[in-house]
């Protein structure tokens, strides 16, 4: 049951995170700060992936939050 509690939190997060990549009024930084809020483990390469950047990108966005 505690499994399935952490999956189905696990794949909240991922869904949260797929819409925040989706908003068009929301800056860079904006969107990077929030899935990093979400999911604070997340590597460069998944951020960078998910928003359409390159891994430098994201670093710079993430060293000016």
């Amino acid at each position: 049951e505690k499994y399935l509690a952490d999956m189905r939190r696990s794949l909240d997060i991922d869904v949260k995170i797929r819409e925040i990549s989706r908003e068009a009024n929301i800056k860079t930084k904006e969107k990077v700060r929030e899935i990093l809020n979400l999911k604070p483990t997340i590597s460069n390469k998944d951020i960078a992936d998910i928003l359409g950047l390159t891994i430098k990108s994201v670093e710079y966005h993430k060293s000016n939050i």
